[in-house]
């Protein structure tokens, strides 16, 4: 029987800044969908980044982190990233603050403690807003957290088992204001 690989999918983010709760959101779905899988862990981490890279030396196989990430996208687009582990170098004002690690620097003090698992993914949603505060996705990152939950459920039921399972896709963007989500890898 092939061993069981252990996954851990963390969700980041703040409630309190609307979209960039996206990480939280799919963190808490994942959790009622994917509770006792065998090899899964989905940990809502918040802005508690330090904690992810305590957990993270726990060891694992495998890190998906959740996040709201801005990449110039249509509000809701989806992106399935590679973070490149080549060249991690500290920033000349690097601190591994014990109240806020956003994914970059998680990555950075996870890779110096060597402790970063050696596939990574970051799962990211293109904000509408996260400047200001208040309560809320706002529809295009909702319906972003709906297509997201069981395309990610799905293979990481798979990825856990098989090594080969190919990654997951999301769907394409549609034309501005069709309000849909999709993929950019």
């Amino acid at each position: 029987m092939p061993r069981t690989r252990t996954l851990l999918i963390a969700g980041l983010g703040n409630i309190l800044h609307r979209d960039d709760a996206f990480g939280i959101e799919v963190a808490g779905r994942l959790r009622r969908l994917l509770a006792g899988e065998p090899g899964v862990r989905i940990v809502d981490y918040g802005i508690a980044g330090i904690s992810l890279v305590q957990d993270l030396m726990d060891g694992y196989d495998g890190l998906v982190i959740a996040d709201a990430v801005d990449r110039g996208g249509l509000p809701g687009t989806l992106y399935w990233l590679r973070p490149r582990s080549d060249g991690l170098t500290f920033p000349p004002d690097f601190t591994a603050e014990t109240h806020y690690l956003g994914p970059t620097r998680v990555l950075l003090l996870a890779a110096a403690l060597k402790v970063l698992p050696a596939y990574v993914r970051i799962l990211g949603c293109q904000p509408e807003i996260v400047d200001e505060l208040g309560l809320g996705l706002t529809p295009p990152v909702a319906r972003a957290v709906a297509q997201a939950v069981p395309v990610l459920a799905d293979w990481a039921r798979r990825w856990v088992s098989d090594p080969a399972v190919p990654e997951p896709v999301f769907g394409s963007p549609l034309p501005a204001g069709k309000g849909q989500t999709g993929f950019r890898g």
